[in-house]
């Protein structure tokens, strides 16, 4: 019938923007009566897309995006945890610690995806920015880390650096991205301080690589710490 292959459409749709099994669960489980509310319902709250590393252990300190104002990008914030939950030191003689004035970071595993369901988006992780209290803005130290990406590609091929990547339609990319946190010995004392974080994007209706300027856009991802 036309219902059923309506919803059989949202059903795909809720599949690939959530990463989500769609076939052995019915909507209800999504949380709607039918697979139209249900990814209507994710979508307006911003949900973050399924993985090992975004299992409901995972907890989400900030989020953004997901509205048609926000650009095609959502953003969502996670920790990776110390076993005795402080915050991370440099190593005395590594390059980072020579040019810094800060000897503790942390690492933030930061999710970005694309969430429109047409044109690609390209996200430069490596000029993310970090806002802390008394701290002020501070970008990435050394190399970002890629810790999931659902596509061979990962990179931008067309960047001139590293750290920019493409995401097509409803595609994802978690990195590892290292931060300075000042004095700050307890994560959650750096939690308290964290105000948001920023990521660069360009989104083009026409692929990478075209010369059609006017097709490209940029925005900011920002995450904000809640």
């Amino acid at each position: 019938s036309f219902f059923a292959s309506r919803e059989t459409v949202w059903a795909k749709l809720v599949r690939n923007r959530f990463n989500t099994k769609t076939a052995s669960c019915g909507a209800k489980a999504h949380g709607g009566p039918t697979w139209k509310y249900a990814y209507m319902q994710m979508s307006h709250t911003n949900r973050i897309p399924k993985c090992r590393h975004t299992s409901n252990k995972n907890i989400i300190f900030a989020k953004g995006g997901g509205r048609r104002q926000s650009g095609p990008v959502s953003v969502w914030v996670l920790l990776g945890h110390t076993d005795n939950c402080e915050t991370r030191r440099h190593v005395a003689n590594s390059t980072i610690y020579t040019n810094s004035r800060r000897n503790r970071f942390v690492n933030l595993h930061v999710c970005l995806q694309n969430v429109k369901s047409s044109g690609v988006a390209v996200v430069d992780v490596l000029s993310s920015t970090l806002e802390l209290i008394d701290v002020g803005i501070g970008g990435v130290q050394g190399w970002p880390q890629i810790i999931y990406h659902g596509s061979k590609q990962t990179k931008c091929p067309n960047a001139d650096t590293e750290g920019v990547h493409i995401l097509n339609p409803f595609e994802f990319i978690i990195v590892c991205l290292k931060f300075d946190v000042g004095d700050d010995e307890k994560e959650t004392d750096f939690l308290a301080r964290a105000l948001s974080l920023r990521v660069p994007v360009e989104s083009y209706r026409y692929p990478v690589h075209s010369s059609k300027e006017k097709e490209r856009e940029t925005h900011t991802a920002t995450a904000m710490f809640q």
